[in-house]
């Protein structure tokens, strides 16, 4: 086994000028260095782009992508194809990781030759820490999961596994669509944890996941959650299957 394989940090960005250097900085901190970072700009208007194309030529680690307005989960998607590092992590542009995040990720990837490694994080509002404490399972935790998600940007997953299971977002999905890509991952694999809070989810009032639902996110929650059931009704075939899907229904 490789003792320092490369990890690829999937970064999407969209109009974050005024943090993404802070989420950079983080990446930088870390106290494992065998990282590649994949900056994928997509059609920011606010001079992101500029600032990734300028980030990149002075830190050789680091790529850049730039593409018309396509969405995250396209531009994620992308990520996973364009990475060339053995494990995949995602985080967004406004997150940062704790400085042991990829070390620690590692080292129980290395301890169970597991597919898929998680942790916990800090739900960070105007400087409140909360920190999400969760059930910490390991092996098969989809039903843990589906009762208590946590943010996959907590996750650190094995590259091959990802693309010989066919594993990428939904790129039609408005909500949630990081819940279903989730839930392929952990419904064909065995998961195993860090019982740490190692990267830090900074709550902003714009963002989808935090606006006041609407009609529309309701139609559009419905549509994700149907799917994710009709997946699951396909793919899944543990002893717990009907107990699943009664739960995600």
């Amino acid at each position: 086994m490789n003792n320092s394989p490369l990890i690829s940090v999937i970064i999407p960005a969209y109009n974050t000028i005024d943090v993404i250097e802070e989420t950079l900085n983080s990446v930088e901190a870390q106290t494992y260095q065998n990282y590649q970072i994949v900056l994928i700009d997509d059609g920011s208007t606010d001079g992101t782009g500029k600032f990734i194309d300028n980030y990149c030529k002075y830190n050789k680690k680091a790529i850049a992508f730039h593409q018309d307005n396509s969405g995250v989960s396209m531009t994620r998607n992308k990520g996973i194809n364009y990475a060339t590092g053995e494990f995949i992590c995602f985080l967004d542009s406004d997150d940062t990781y704790a400085t042991t995040f990829l070390e620690k990720m590692l080292n129980r990837q290395q301890q169970t030759n597991s597919n898929v490694v998680y942790c916990s994080f800090n739900r960070i509002k105007k400087n409140n820490i909360v920190e999400e404490i969760l059930p910490f399972e390991e092996g098969n935790i989809l039903k843990s999961f589906i009762e208590k998600s946590f943010h996959f940007s907590g996750m650190l997953f094995k590259r091959s596994f990802l693309l010989q299971n066919s594993i990428y977002f939904d790129d039609d999905l408005k909500i949630c669509e990081d819940i279903f890509f989730t839930i392929k991952a952990i419904s064909q694999t065995e998961a195993y944890t860090v019982k740490e809070q190692l990267f830090n989810y900074f709550y902003r009032n714009q963002s989808v996941t935090n606006s006041i639902y609407n009609a529309e996110l309701y139609e559009n929650d419905i549509k994700t959650w149907s799917r994710i059931q009709s997946y699951l009704r396909e793919n899944y075939n543990k002893e717990d299957k009907k107990d699943i899907i009664q739960l995600v229904y």
